[in-house]
């Protein structure tokens, strides 16, 4: 109910997202799909880290995330970690086209010299074989996106969220 009336799906991001089909028991992700972290950098609030993996037949599963107040070294660490834990085939990720400009703010006290949080990056994760880029700010496109995967071809999802992934169903 809101204002006094029945009202449905007031407030839901993505209005195709239904918990009973897109939510699933997290299972081990084979070794030969690609995983991709999806890094969502904030200079206030912790950074998220979405890790998204991609079958033989195109259906995406949002397999981990992170949620911390994390250092640009330690956003590398944790993908890293992943890597050898899990034994993920990552050779890519995305990051948020702000990472590129935070060091603004510190120059004047700092120096010229202050690594941006995309150049620490880039250095830690070329050691490791993965390529960083810069994520599209095209908001419209991503949500049109999500709808698309969220409802599938002939009614079939090609989209699908781990149920120990909190933050992304929050």
């Amino acid at each position: 109910r809101v204002f006094g009336q029945f009202k449905s799906l007031v407030g839901r991001v993505l209005k195709e997202f239904d918990d009973n089909i897109h939510v699933i028991k997290p299972f081990d992700v084979p070794s030969n799909w690609p995983v991709v972290p999806m890094i969502d950098f904030h200079l206030s609030t912790p950074q998220a880290i979405g890790y998204w993996a991609v079958d033989r037949q195109d259906v995406y599963y949002c397999i981990a995330e992170t949620w911390e107040n994390y250092s640009a070294d330690e956003i590398a660490d944790d993908i890293i970690k992943k890597v050898r834990r899990y034994g993920w085939d990552i050779q890519d990720a995305y990051i948020d086209p702000l990472s590129k400009g935070d060091t603004q703010y510190l120059k004047n006290r700092v120096g010229t010299d202050v690594k941006s949080t995309y150049n620490i990056l880039e250095e830690r994760l070329s050691e490791h074989g993965i390529t960083i880029h810069v994520a599209s700010k095209d908001k419209d496109s991503g949500v049109k996106n999500l709808q698309t995967r969220l409802k599938g071809p002939n009614r079939m999802p090609t989209l699908y969220i781990f149920d120990n992934c909190e933050r992304h169903l929050y």
